[in-house]
């Protein structure tokens, strides 16, 4: 009996361990931007001005915003204006996001009961991206999934 109930238990425990990592890609289109989504989301929009995408329990915004003045050296302050001005509670702490390709920096913050991560990022190229990872405030799992989106942000080549 204790052998039945360890196997049944191995294989949940390994059926939502997959489950809980299971990704697919997705492409933004006209900036040739991928990222890698949890599962369950879903492409609502993928324009040439926005990418956006629901999944259960968080949702996703990318925008486009081009200045060729802001600098991955701007974006503390520039993410920080964006987040006053759309007066949401934000942390004082900021991280940042490197990789090969984007840098830049990412708060946390509050607004309506709904926790964000709120990223603005820069290439070399000087295309400047905002990124909008909402979820349910206290979902420690939904705050490393968009952290590992985050993350997942490449250009395709």
């Amino acid at each position: 009996m204790k052998s039945k109930l360890f196997i049944l238990s191995t294989l949940f425990f390994l059926t939502f361990q997959y489950n809980t990592f299971a990704q697919k890609d997705f492409v933004w289109n006209h900036y040739k931007i991928g990222i890698s989504l949890p599962d369950d989301f879903e492409v609502v929009q993928n324009t040439d001005n926005e990418f956006e995408s629901d999944g259960i329990g968080m949702h996703l915004y990318m925008y486009i915003f081009e200045d060729g003045t802001v600098s991955s050296k701007d974006m503390k302050s520039a993410t920080l204006k964006l987040a006053r001005d759309l007066k949401f509670e934000a942390k004082d702490e900021f991280y940042d996001v490197e990789d090969d390709e984007f840098e830049g920096k990412y708060i946390l913050g509050y607004k309506d009961g709904q926790q964000i991560m709120l990223a603005g990022l820069v290439d070399s190229k000087s295309t400047n991206l905002w990124v909008f990872i909402i979820f349910e405030d206290g979902d420690h799992i939904a705050e490393k999934d968009g952290l590992k989106i985050l993350n997942s942000i490449h250009k395709i080549k």
